[in-house]
């Protein structure tokens, strides 16, 4: 490499992520990205943060069922038109503190509770009974 910049910083990311998340799976922890900087051409910072994910997904359920959600990690609800999977909650973040995956392409977004609420009350939601 000559020099390191956002391709540079992309591919080393991906690479020590991958890296990272097979020494840490033997352990029972995840291993999620937090952003790459790089600058002057000879400088990479990458940022990663190690989870357990048992533990997460309790803390993050409890806030969710304090802000009136009904839903937990993981579950996924519709809007007029795409399909999105709850991962998380932010509760330092006043306007948008849920975490959502729009399934189709895999974006993560931030949404307002009353969002969530809205749309996991929609009729379009309610699981079929014997279908």
């Amino acid at each position: 490499m000559e020099s390191l910049g956002r391709k540079e910083a992309k591919l080393l990311s991906q690479q020590g992520l991958e890296s990272l998340q097979e020494t840490f799976k033997n352990m029972g922890l995840t291993v999620e990205p937090n952003g790459a900087r790089y600058g002057e051409g000879n400088k990479v910072d990458l940022k990663f943060s190690v989870v357990l994910p048992s533990m997460n997904n309790t803390i993050v359920n409890t806030d969710l069922i304090a802000a009136g959600i009904d839903l937990s990690i993981g579950d996924t609800f519709f809007d007029n038109k795409d399909e999105y999977r709850i991962v998380g909650y932010n509760h330092r973040a006043r306007k948008y503190p849920v975490q959502i995956m729009r399934l189709s392409d895999s974006s993560r977004r931030k949404a307002p509770v009353e969002f969530v609420k809205m749309w996991a009350a929609h009729p379009k939601n309610f699981k079929k009974i014997g279908v």
